[in-house]
């Protein structure tokens, strides 16, 4: 390093490394959060003995984890290195935001 005069470079050398870890480290939090949602079922039970109508059944942990995930969704979109992932974390917003109102709207039914 010192016989290519690298330590001239160390500055942005280490920006450029803060960048990488900081951006690794969102990706990790939006991959986990994709993976959770894509194993998530939604509780329903037969209406009755109805075979074609269903209601939503204990659904108070998923709204909370819904919320929790959408505050984590969005912490990251807050953060400063979100830039070449903002497109992927701002989907995942957009999707548990469509799961929250889909929820609440069969709550109102």
């Amino acid at each position: 390093m010192l016989q290519l005069d690298l330590i001239k470079f160390s500055e942005e050398i280490q920006e450029l490394s803060i960048k990488a870890y900081q951006e690794f480290a969102l990706e990790k939090v939006l991959t986990q959060l994709e993976q959770e949602w894509e194993e998530k079922d939604l509780m329903v039970k037969m209406y009755k003995e109805m075979p074609d109508m269903f209601v939503l059944g204990d659904i108070e942990e998923f709204i909370q984890q819904c919320d929790d995930s959408l505050n984590i969704v969005n912490g990251t979109l807050a953060n400063k290195y979100i830039k070449p992932l903002r497109k992927r974390a701002q989907e995942i917003s957009n999707n548990l935001f469509l799961i929250t109102e889909i929820v609440d709207k069969w709550l109102d039914c």
